[in-house]
């Protein structure tokens, strides 16, 4: 005679598992490596977790780290992790730019800059720079200013020239044909985006025959145009005389049927 019964023994996991963590780290960057932390448990090996952002921001991040056994054993510990930016971002101006002024002005707008070469060992917050919409003629200096998310600054200098390279427009006065001597050249019609100053080499006094006129006109950038005006004079008047004091009469010299020693008086030309 055969009799069977049925006992149930139930072994209960009751012991915690032992969780290691790496050391609080304190650091300039915000690109951390945390470290690993490890376990050990009566029951086997455990691989712990954690919660830990994938970039750090400023200030103190707590890094929970956890571990739990097959049995529900669960044990944490915090890290700390604390991120303090000193570093100011790299910044490289764009190159310098060299440009003509805009048609039939004397300034240049809509030039693009480019943009500096710029990094941080966080994040940049801004980019920004001092540049006018309209640069004037000659070198501007452009200011960039990198910031970064902790204040952290660096300025890089970018220059922009503007060259004017358009000579003014010269039409001199028409070409003059005259027989007085007091000869009125006239004014030249000049334009320019820029401004300028103009001259001639006309002698003060003009000889018989075509004299050529040269009229030089330069604007403020040293761009330089002629043009040239003809000035034909020819004296065809004849001259005037009078005589000042009309006829004379006088009585022959003494002995003699001539006269001499007359005083002839003057004339007016």
């Amino acid at each position: 005679n055969t009799t069977t019964v049925t006992q149930t023994i139930r072994i209960n996991d009751s012991e915690d598992p032992v969780l290691t963590i790496p050391a609080d780290i304190v650091s300039n960057n915000c690109d951390i490596n945390i470290g690993l932390a490890s376990a050990t448990d009566n029951c086997g090996a455990l691989v712990p977790s954690n919660n830990a952002p994938a970039t750090f921001g400023l200030g103190i991040t707590p890094v929970l780290w956890t571990v739990s056994d097959a049995a529900g054993n669960t044990v944490t510990s915090t890290q700390l992790i604390t991120v303090s930016d000193t570093i100011a971002p790299s910044n490289t101006a764009p190159d310098d730019i060299i440009v003509d002024t805009d048609l039939n002005q004397c300034t240049a707008s809509g030039i693009g800059l480019g943009v500096p070469i710029s990094d941080d060992n966080c994040t940049v917050a801004s980019v920004t720079n001092n540049a006018p919409a309209i640069f004037p003629i000659g070198t501007t200096t452009v200011t960039w200013e990198v910031t970064d998310s902790a204040s952290n600054t660096t300025l890089s200098y970018q220059t922009v020239t503007v060259n004017d390279n358009s000579p003014p427009n010269l039409t001199p006065p028409p070409d003059l044909v005259s027989n007085s001597c007091a000869i009125v050249l006239g004014i030249p019609t000049i334009t320019d985006n820029c401004s300028f100053t103009y001259s001639n080499d006309a002698p003060a006094s003009f000889s018989i025959g075509t004299t050529t006129v040269t009229w030089i006109a330069s604007d403020t950038f040293g761009n330089t145009v002629t043009a040239t005006q003809l000035v034909t004079f020819s004296d065809n008047t004849n001259p005037t005389i009078n005589i000042q004091d009309g006829n004379i009469n006088i009585t022959s010299d003494l002995g003699s049927c001539f006269a001499s020693g007359v005083d002839l008086g003057s004339v007016i030309i």
